[in-house]
Parts: structure tokens; sequence; C-alpha cells
């Protein structure tokens, strides 16, 4: 009996780098489901998981959705299956193929397990070019689009009592193709997202499209086309997003000004985005509405708490950044390999090896401390030859003739840490202190 998988399971794999070529890429002719759940054997499930790419539970797909009391299966149900719904993957179980379905069915599942935002997310993910991947430096992998918007809206007309066909009929109008990067989309749909959803109402453009320079403008620069992050051709406005990894550097900045410069010079209008003008709600609409006089358009939400509904769009995107906390992982691990910090050195050993002369003036703080403490209570000898030993031990174990040397000690005066008298001029005490307030 074949497995297929789905929902969760099956974006988890066309995220991984085995659906970037291969049999996922082809199409497959099977369009039947398993009638109950599949008996997996347990060699099969614990090679799933090993491989890093499924996490439990594993979510499968069948006809009637029976289950038993295996915690590591999912079982999901569905009555009918329109047409090019299953791709074909590597993995084996009992002999037999299993199946994943299509990128398709895939966005249609997880419109009923995810918000408005994070599925127009989604779909930007599916029809772009990346897929995360948090086992590279910058948390995303270049790959082939998996889907395109018409295919998705071509696949949601053959099915009707599927369940979140609903909501991916309305999502899949706000998704574009092309996207990049995750940033990217986020840029993306806080522009062109509606105002009854938070976004700026801005007109679509084309992500990552080509503009060719053409032979007239070849002299500013070696490339004979660029691509726009974000491009209006009939406006001739481009948005160019410079991430704060990918575009620092002596280097890279005089890269973009000539690029912009070239740009310029066929006649668009480049407005540059950082991630600051995109976390920053105060800079964002500062940008939005920059881009939207180029683009000569009014942003006029009729919304009276739109306000409120662009935060809560914002905190929607940015909370689930993958691509930011691949960052902070990244930068974490930099920081630990820069200052040699393991599990095994202790904090004040680790003080100690970094700063051993703060150390010092710590401890020699402290001592002093605790010896004024001790003749205030009177255990210690007021005598001013008298030495602390820092060991310890009292007196000098060692003759002064000794070849061994003896800890070093740090010798502080009683004198010089008892208080002053009222009879004692202020003059006379070496440590400065102000003389106590006599009872009234």
């Amino acid at each position: 009996m074949k497995t297929v998988l789905a929902y969760s399971s099956a974006l988890e794999f066309w995220r991984s780098s085995l659906s970037d070529a291969g049999l996922p890429r082809a199409r497959c002719r099977a369009c039947s489901l398993p009638e109950h759940m599949p008996s997996i054997p347990r060699t099969d499930v614990d090679a799933l998981f090993d491989n890093g790419i499924l996490s439990k539970p594993i979510h499968v797909l069948t006809l009637y959705g029976r289950r038993n009391r295996a915690t590591d299966l999912a079982v999901h149900q569905m009555y009918v299956l329109p047409a090019q719904s299953l791709r074909a993957t590597p993995f084996q179980s009992g002999g037999e193929a299993v199946f994943v379905t299509s990128p398709e069915l895939t966005f249609v599942h997880m419109a009923s397990l995810l918000s408005f935002p994070r599925l127009v997310h989604l779909g930007y993910e599916l029809c772009g070019t990346y897929a995360p991947d948090e086992t590279r430096p910058y948390g995303v992998r270049s790959r082939p689009p998996l889907t395109t918007p018409e295919k998705l809206e071509a696949y949601l007309d053959k099915t009707e009592r599927v369940r979140g066909a609903k909501r991916a009929r309305v999502a899949i109008r706000h998704v574009l193709s092309g996207s990049a990067s995750p940033r990217e989309s986020i840029l993306a749909e806080l522009l062109t997202l509606p105002y009854t959803s938070g976004g700026s109402g801005v007109a679509p453009p084309r992500m990552n499209a080509s503009v060719p320079l053409g032979r007239r403008n070849s002299w500013s620069t070696d490339k004979s086309f660029f691509r726009c992050d974000l491009l209006w051709p009939e406006k001739k406005v481009a948005v160019e997003y410079d991430s704060t990894l990918c575009h620092t550097g002596a280097e890279r900045i005089a890269e973009d000004a000539a690029r912009r410069n070239a740009l310029e010079s066929i006649g668009l209008t480049v407005v540059t985005a950082t991630w600051r003008q995109v976390e920053n709600y105060r800079e964002y609409n500062r940008f939005a509405r920059i881009l939207a006089g180029h683009l000569a358009t009014r942003m006029r939400p009729r919304c009276c708490d739109y306000s409120s509904r662009q935060l809560s769009l914002r905190s929607e995107l940015l909370r689930f950044d993958r691509h930011a906390n691949a960052i902070k992982k990244r930068n974490r691990g930099q920081f630990r390999r820069k200052f040699a910090i393991r599990r095994r050195v202790s904090r004040p050993a680790l003080v100690m090896h970094r700063k051993p002369f703060a150390f010092s003036l710590f401890k020699n703080a402290l001592i002093l401390r605790v010896h004024e403490f001790l003749l205030r209570c009177g255990e210690f000898p007021s005598n001013p030859a008298t030495t602390y030993d820092i060991s310890g031990a009292g007196s000098d174990p060692h003759p002064p003739n000794s070849a061994v040397r003896p800890t070093p000690r740090l010798c502080a005066p009683a004198a010089a840490c008892a208080r002053p008298t009222p009879d004692t001029p202020r003059s006379a005490c070496s440590t400065g202190s102000r003389r106590p307030r006599r009872p009234r």
C-alpha cells in the first residue's frame, strides 16, 4: 500500500534539496489514494526522520482517514483527488514508492492551517526562486520555481470540495512570481496588499524582471541587462532592496552605485529600500509615501483602524521571518568563535583570562573591604605592622632563606583602613574619608 505525504510533511519535502530536480519535478500518473492508513515499517519511519527532512508526526493522506494508535503518523482524509495532484519521491516504504502532494495541492492544504498573510507569503515562496535552508550562510537556497500563480489558479478551478480551497482562492490574487528572497516577498506584500489587510495598496510590480540597456546606453556599464527587485515598467520606477549582509563592503557599495547610475541613465527612477525601512513602522510609511509619489498615486486608506491592521500584518510577517532567525544563529556562532567561549570554561575563569588587571583590582578592593569589616567587629588586631595573608594561612610558613617562594600577600595596614575618630584631625586620615557625624 502506497504512502502519500501531505500538509506539513509535504511542505517540508518541497523545501528540501530533494525537490530541486529529479522525480518530484516530473508529472506523475498516480491519481488514487490508499483507502486506509498505510502500515509503514518502523525502520522506514526512522529513515524518514533520520534524514533531517521530515519531522514528527508524518502527515499522510488517505481516502477514509481511519487512524490507529500510532503516534508518529497523522492521518488526513480526502474524498476527491483532482488530476495531477501527486508527485513521486525518492523514498521507499515497504518496497513501494512514497508519493507527495503537488505544490498546488500543498498550497490548498496549508490554507486551512495558515493565516492570510502567511498563506500569501507561502505562495511567494512556491512561485519564487528561493527556499528556506538554515544550512546555507544566509538561510536561503536558490532553486527553480515550483509553480506559478497561473498554475495555482488553474488547479483551484478543479478543486471545489477540498478543504481550504476557498481561502486559497482569495490569497492567490495577491501572489506574485519571481521573488528571490523572503525579505523581498515581505516588502512586496507590505506594498501590494489592500488596505483592509494592512497593506499600502500599491499596484503589483514585476519581481526580478530584466531591464535591457540597449546600444545607446551600453557605455554606462559592461553588462547588457539588469534585474530589478521590484519594477513598474509603465511608470519607469524600480525598487532596489539592499540587505544588511549581501550589500556591505566597499566593493559591493561601488557596484550598487554603478548599477543605480546605469539604471538612471535609461530613464528609470530608482528607490532604495533597506531592512530598517521594512522593519521600522515609521520608516516604512515614509518609504511607501515616497514610492507612491513616484508612481503618481496616493495612499488613501479608508479603514478607521488602518494603523492597527498595519501593525498586525507586520507582526504576522516579521515574527516568522526564517531568514532573520538564521542570521541571529549565525551571528551568535561568530560571537562564540571570536571570544573563544566554551561550555567547560566557567565565568570567573573567563573573566580572569580576558581581563586579568581588572580582576586583580576587584580582588584587592574586596580584600580591603573585608579587612575593614574585621576591624570594625574587633576580630582583627589593629597593629599596623600586621598583614593580611590572602591564602588565609596566618603566619608565613616559609623562612626568608627558603628556596620555595611564598605566595604573594597583599599588605593592608590597619591604620590605612581604620575610620578616623572624632579626635583625629582630617589630615591624619590616610583614606580621605569624611568625619562621621556626632550623635545629637
